[in-house]
Parts: C-alpha cells; structure tokens; sequence
C-alpha cells in the first residue's frame, strides 16, 4: 500500500492548494464531506473550482448540508446527498486518488493532506457507509 506522507497548509491559500492537487487527480473521482457554505467562507468566495473540476471531468460525489449553496446539481458530473440535520461536522474532508484532505474550520482553516492508501481506503470506505444512509436530493440527472 506504500508510505505515508502528512504535509500542514494553513488559510485560505492552502485550500485553494488542495483544491489545486483535486484537479490533478488520477482517478478523476472526489468524495466530500461537509459544508460547501464553510468552504466559500473560508476561501472567501468562488475562484473557478468547480468549473475547472467539470471541465477535466473529475466526478464528485459530496454528502453537504440542507442549507448549503447547491450550484450545479443537475451537472451529469455532480452527485450530491444530505447528511442529517444533528450530524456536527466543523470541518471538510476531500478524498481523491490515494490521499485525504482534512480542513479544519475551527482552527483558522488549517488543513492537513495525508497520501496513504490504507487510510485513503478506510476514509473512502467511510464515505460509502454514510453516502448510502443519506436522502437524495429528489433530482435525477
């Protein structure tokens, strides 16, 4: 499963890095968990993310909240469900290619990418679990 590398980025320039590093992905899949309306919070607005995603054709599939900004939700390339109202979640987790970004917002958008495909695995393994418990949006594609 190879080696395991944690590198720190802090603010608003090292979401827009990891953001960056989704667009270079491999596999053209990311798994999200968490608040879009946190995300443009904390980058301080849209900078062409997810239009840029689209374009390479990278897939994502998000689990966000009821209250969060939806854009293109019918786009053939986004798939997005509800996670439940109790669930606390003050941060963003991103799972691309063999590697997991965490953001933490409660801690002046720290953020942390781990590159390790075991914990890659267990986070996408995670991800699956609550994807199929969570509502749909009531759209198809």
């Amino acid at each position: 499963i190879g080696s395991t590398n944690i590198r720190i980025f802090e603010g608003k320039e090292g979401i827009k890095s990891i953001s960056e590093e989704i667009l270079e992905a491999k596999e053209k899949h990311v798994y999200s968990i968490g608040s879009v309306a946190r995300i443009l919070e904390a980058t301080e607005g849209k900078f062409g993310y997810g239009e840029r995603r689209r374009k390479k054709g990278i897939i994502s599939q998000s689990l966000r909240f009821e209250n969060d900004p939806r854009g293109k939700i019918l786009h053939p390339l986004t798939d997005i469900r509800i996670l439940p109202d109790n669930f606390e979640f003050p941060g963003y987790i991103l799972i691309f290619d063999n590697k997991v970004a965490i953001i933490f917002f409660e801690e002046n958008n720290k953020s942390i990418i781990i590159t390790s495909g075991s914990f890659s695995l267990m986070m996408k393994s995670i991800f699956t679990f609550l994807w199929n418990r969570c509502a749909t949006l009531g759209v198809t594609h």
